[in-house]
């Protein structure tokens, strides 16, 4: 039992934590020469936290001060792209019983080096975490600090690439003497190695270039053996210093060791990052520069062209000046302790009682409604009024159709990003209105790590009468396999575990009686760790729905549905899913039609024409005379063209590109076959919970529909975890 109320004890890894009843579920993820880290869940925000426990804060003077340096730091930090304090604390409720510290941060997941070890990133993705990287450095920089130890370990990022900078333990003023070391070798500039007295932030700047530079080419840029090992690698692709940098050396003796070496001509970037986008390759050559004094800023690389789809000055903050005469000053052991004491009880946390936490949660969606006086803004979207709670910032459009505008916004409740869909115009029509009300009820229904599903849905509104907007909120992904597809080749492992998770999205869509109906690759939305997510419902309908043709993209759309069969099955989405894998083995679509007619001609290409008995099953006089009156083409046998993919890829697609729908494989026997083996868990291949579709099938007047979606609004409960954000 804890001495103190409201705290509880509980022994990791043999070493006993005493910590608020706020944290519960406490699991050791790492520890380090300063301290322990476990993830804990909080029970007042509701979501996964780390907590570091500080490894004998106080057990010298170095300890004391570096305590100190590192809770101010984090307390001064308030970034999306930083790490900074959601709460401090101690057992001790007094300053002599004062030994232990933990600080709280956000959980934050994978860092750079884990993901760099399992993935080659797209530039794509490398623009994104480079723009962001440097947009925490802008705001670091703008303080007056250096971090002085930024590497892969020390970049965290989350499952929507959303990345913070980490460990300000070795960061330092501006303005304090420097000393060298402190960096991971392969990551520390030049300067640091020949002991340069007084370096500044553009230290910072050379370890950015060697991290974008490993993830662009999947390797260490410079991975030195030792300390001269390390100047070497770096000469060889940099040069040797001109004799005007060398004149600028403090070391005496850095200076005769580079006197000694052979001259090296700086290389050509273009050469070591051949194929790499030039503007990428660009930004390098201002970041790798031997003299810091010539190297770009971080405000100014976020300037670059590289960044241009990424770059808003106006959301490009700086901090307030760091104040750090305190830490200058030196101070007795019992002194330091007591300004670190200090600075705990006066951080400000979020306090609730238990009452509170439940009351919180049971009325979490009416509180968003009832709230739209004070706890809305409006912010113009393209000249489109959108009005949402104060828990999402930083809107940014990302895309639009023809049913709705989305943008990203950062959830200041959870800390993760997220994307809200405004619906266009939901309440025009009675068929407006029921396509609003069915997908809003569909993306209630998916609960499935490979279905978009919903985290949040609201109005402004708190009245039905007023009721004419509402918005979804569902996981930010990041990108799509189209564009993932534009930007590089993808290998065959790849593709398995892409088609993996889309055939175990589509048993559970399917398993629900439902049909999606349009799968194109942007409509399969993808994070940097390569996992899936099935999007847009809203053409989706429930298998015994009547159909019509044309509502898939023309490339990847069924023959059944380009000959009107009036009532087809789940099937037209195991075609689309084999047009998808296809294009994912050839880097290029396969049946790239220019028409309604020559996309069947490009598929009989391959099919073959239809045989008489399946002619026969055809609903439609026109199709079927078409079919008739073609020439007969033979079935092309698809190892030849795919002539680089394994053997059971291929047989997947022979089961799938199949003219007679009654013969594709499902979804469900698909993920039987060997190609999926080493993924393969039926207990993880789950269906869904039969979808409702008799108000689907209703026909309702305009105000009763609408009247039916505000009450789906007003129920709407959020996921257990709605920081269940997959990257």
């Amino acid at each position: 039992m804890s001495a103190r109320p409201g705290f509880y004890r509980q022994e990791l890894n043999k070493t006993v934590w005493e910590v608020p009843e706020r944290y519960q579920n406490l699991t050791p993820v790492g520890s380090g020469a300063y301290g322990s880290v476990c993830s804990a869940y909080d029970v007042v925000l509701r979501q996964k936290v780390a907590v570091k426990k500080l490894s004998r804060p106080f057990q010298s003077l170095i300890h004391s001060r570096r305590s100190y340096r590192e809770l101010r730091l984090l307390k001064h930090m308030k970034h999306e792209n930083v790490i900074g304090l959601l709460d401090v604390f101690t057992p001790a409720a007094a300053l002599k019983d004062f030994n232990e510290l933990y600080l709280v941060t956000n959980l934050m997941g994978a860092d750079l080096n884990n993901i760099v070890k399992f993935q080659r990133l797209s530039d794509e993705h490398v623009q994104f975490l480079i723009y962001q990287l440097l947009r925490g450095l802008k705001y670091i920089h703008s303080a007056g600090l250096i971090h002085r130890d930024l590497k892969p370990s020390n970049v965290a990022v989350n499952e929507d690439c959303e990345l913070r900078i980490l460990d300000f333990g070795l960061a330092r003023q501006t303005d304090d003497e420097m000393t060298g070391y402190v960096a991971t070798r392969w990551y520390r500039a030049p300067e640091i190695m020949l002991n340069w007295m007084h370096y500044n932030q553009n230290v910072d700047i050379w370890s950015v270039g060697c991290i974008m530079g490993e993830l662009i080419k999947g390797k260490v840029l410079f991975p030195g053996t030792d300390y001269i090992d390390q100047l070497k690698r770096i000469m060889e692709v940099v040069g040797t210093p001109t004799p005007d940098l060398l004149q600028k050396i403090c070391s005496e003796h850095a200076q005769k060791y580079i006197q000694s070496l052979a001259y090296m001509p700086p290389q050509d970037l273009e050469k070591i990052f051949r194929g790499a986008n030039p503007l990428a390759v660009d930004l390098l050559k201002h970041m790798l520069v031997l003299d810091c004094d010539g190297r770009i800023s971080a405000s100014e690389a976020l300037a670059h062209p590289y960044f241009s789809q990424y770059h808003d000055p106006e959301d490009e903050p700086e901090a307030p000046p760091y104040d750090q005469t305190l830490e200058s000053k030196d101070r007795t052991l019992e002194e330091w302790k007591e300004l670190v004491f200090e600075e705990v009880n006066s951080f400000k946390t979020v306090v609730c009682t238990a009452a509170e936490i439940v009351a919180q949660v049971s009325t979490q969606c009416a509180m968003a409604l009832r709230s739209s006086r004070t706890g809305f803004y409006r912010q113009d979207v393209n000249r489109t009024g959108w009005e949402v709670p104060e828990r999402y910032r930083d809107l940014k459009q990302i895309g639009t159709g023809a049913y709705g505008t989305v943008c990203s916004a950062w959830d200041r409740r959870t800390g993760a990003q997220v994307a809200i869909k405004k619906l266009h115009r939901p309440f025009q029509s009675k068929l407006f209105a029921k396509r609003a009300y069915r997908e809003l009820r569909l993306l209630k229904h998916m609960k499935h790590e490979n279905v978009i599903g919903l985290l949040d849905v609201f109005t402004a509104e708190i009245a039905l009468d007023r009721f004419k907007d509402f918005y979804l909120v569902m996981p930010y992904m990041g990108t799509d396999l189209g564009k993932l597809m534009k930007l590089e080749r993808l290998t065959e492992d790849r593709v398995q575990f892409l088609v993996y998770q889309m055939l175990r999205g589509l048993k559970y869509i399917h398993s629900a009686g439902i049909i999606h109906r349009d799968l194109k690759p942007g409509n399969l939305a993808i994070n940097p760790d390569c996992e899936l997510k099935i999007l847009d419902f809203g053409l989706a309908r429930q298998a015994d729905a009547e159909m019509t043709g044309y509502v898939v993209t023309r490339w990847y759309r069924a023959p059944e549905v380009i000959l009107n069969w009036m009532h087809y099955s789940q099937t037209v989405d195991i075609w689309s899913a084999g047009c998808i894998m296809a294009e994912m083995l050839l880097g290029k679509p396969l049946f790239k039609g220019n028409d309604h007619l020559d996309q069947l001609r490009e598929i009989m290409k391959i099919t073959g024409t239809p045989i008489p008995e399946f002619v026969m099953k055809l609903q439609s006089q026109d199709a079927r005379s078409y079919l008739r009156s073609i020439p007969k083409v033979s079935k092309k046998d698809l190892h030849t063209i795919l002539s680089k993919a394994s053997p059971d890829a291929v047989s997947v697609l022979e089961k799938m590109l199949l003219l007679d729908p009654e013969e594709r494989v499902s979804a469900s026997e698909s993920l039987e076959l060997p190609f999926f083996s080493e993924f393969r868990d039926t207990d993880e291949e789950t269906e869904a919970q039969p979808y409702d579709q008799t108000m689907d099938n209703t026909d309702l007047p305009l105000d009763q529909w609408k009247r039916h979606t505000f009450t789906e609004i007003l129920t709407f409960r959020p996921p257990k975890d709605s920081r269940e954000t997959t990257l």
